[in-house]
């Protein structure tokens, strides 16, 4: 089974480490990627869906006690008769209204749950309320700060993990402050959600192209000069073969910072993926993009040639990790 190689590429000039993972690994990584990601949408809308319930039940409870209010008034000077059968179906409303706040308190708990469930998935630190000091505990000092100047995002760092989890009955008003704090915690986390896709659709990870009939035609490293076979020389990419004209595409989403000819590459399309990471795209017939092109993975970027230093039509494809070349087939090319 062919593997895959996961490259962690540190910003500063730090040692670059390689994780070797097989294709099955990869697709289930994928696969829970994905499932995670309807997870964390699923919660997210039925977040939505409990504000709304609670904004209902905060405003028939403001009704309840009106009406209520009303009533008591009205009894005041109205015969006593009917006095108890007012205050059991007062009762039975308040009744029907507890048993629907514990229902809403139910499932905040539960999202609760779900939501630092898939936290421990992603590597994200569950929400932990700040730890509150009694008389003489710890310290406190540092120059005096400016509140009324800083901004709202800095006032919310301490904001509490949760409002009701472990609290029995709670109140309607602690209901809608443990809805108003799942709804930040979950835009948290499909924030950081959107951070690692973006950084898995900025990893070469297929095959630039796209045909039955390809085929790696030389590897990378120290191979006999095509043109003196008497000679050794050091290979910096992967040539892979093809028919002629066939479509070659990016193999992760980057921007186009070189799209020209040159002497030895003849046409040649280069993509700048972040992190250090470029790929080279050579020998080509026509070139589809131009220099500051954006462009998504399987994007084409050019046609399969012969131009430049070669010995028939194929595409030289190179990776580079800040500046050096390195093994795609070993490390990026997919089955």
């Amino acid at each position: 089974m062919r593997k895959w190689t996961v490259m962690l590429i540190p910003h500063d000039r730090g040692t670059t480490r390689s994780l070797n993972l097989h294709a099955l690994q990869l697709w289930v990584v994928a696969a829970l990627f994905v499932g995670l990601s309807f997870m964390a949408a699923f919660l997210f809308r039925r977040h939505q869906i409990l504000s709304r319930r609670v904004a209902d039940l905060r405003t028939l409870n403001l009704h309840l006690e009106e009406r209520l209010g009303a009533r008591l008034a009205s009894d005041v000077f109205a015969p006593k008769d009917g006095s108890d059968e007012a205050a059991a179906e007062v009762e039975q409303m308040r009744a029907d209204f507890e048993t629907s706040k514990d229902v809403m308190a139910a499932e905040l708990t539960r999202v609760y749950d779900l939501e630092n469930e898939v936290r421990q998935v992603y590597g994200l630190p569950p929400r932990v309320p700040p730890a509150e000091l009694g008389l003489g505990g710890g310290g406190k000092g540092g120059p005096p700060g400016e509140l009324d100047s800083a901004p709202d995002s800095a006032r919310e760092v301490g904001s509490p993990a949760h409002a009701i989890y472990g609290l029995w009955r709670p109140s309607a008003d602690l209901i809608i402050k443990e809805a108003r704090i799942r709804a930040g915690s979950l835009t948290e986390l499909l924030a950081a959600m959107e951070v690692r896709r973006e950084g898995l659709e900025r990893t070469p990870s297929i095959w630039p192209i796209n045909h039955p009939e390809r085929r790696i035609t030389s590897p990378f490293g120290r191979r006999r000069d095509p043109f003196n076979r008497a000679k050794w020389d050091s290979h910096n990419g992967t040539d892979i073969g093809a028919p002629y004209g066939s479509s070659v595409m990016a193999t992760a989403k980057g921007e186009v910072v070189s799209s020209r000819w040159e002497s030895y590459y003849g046409n040649i399309v280069k993509i700048d993926h972040g992190n250090g990471i470029e790929t080279w795209y050579a020998h080509l017939s026509k070139r589809l993009v131009r220099e500051g092109e954006r462009v998504e993975r399987g994007h084409v970027v050019g046609k399969l040639g012969g131009s430049g230093r070669v010995t028939g039509p194929h595409l030289h494809y190179e990776v580079r990790v800040n500046g050096k070349p390195v093994d795609v087939e070993e490390r990026y090319l997919g089955n």
